[in-house]
């Protein structure tokens, strides 16, 4: 018998939601309700200029572990992954076990406080 129902193979991402007015997206170039993949320097820029955000484990194969755990299913998460904020280090590649948490939260969402 498999360890895991679903294997799940991606990206780690971060998504990142915060509140902001219209005048912060012209100024900072970013198109309303979009996705932006970015890198650390533009996430240093971002963070510097905004306040509070939500930060969430994210992607389509994250997500989707994330789902299976909920229901009851088995998960596991492959992908490259970075021990340091923003992957300033080298990325390796590892798996995850994905358990169930509160829906609409996985178990790495956490809160960013305003610096």
């Amino acid at each position: 018998m498999p360890d895991y129902d679903v294997l799940c193979i991606g990206n780690a991402i971060v998504d990142i939601i915060a509140q902001c007015d219209e005048e912060f997206l012209e100024t900072n170039g970013i198109i309303k309700g979009a996705m932006n993949l970015i890198d650390t320097q533009r996430a240093e820029l971002l963070y510097s200029r905004m306040g509070p955000a939500i930060e969430a484990s994210g992607g389509s194969a994250g997500n989707t572990a994330a789902g299976v755990a909920s229901f009851g299913g088995r998960a596991a998460f492959f992908g490259k992954v970075s021990t340091m904020r923003w992957a300033k280090s080298t990325p390796t590649t590892s798996m995850h076990r994905v358990s169930p948490s509160t829906p609409g939260r996985s178990r790495a969402s956490r809160r960013r406080r305003a610096r």
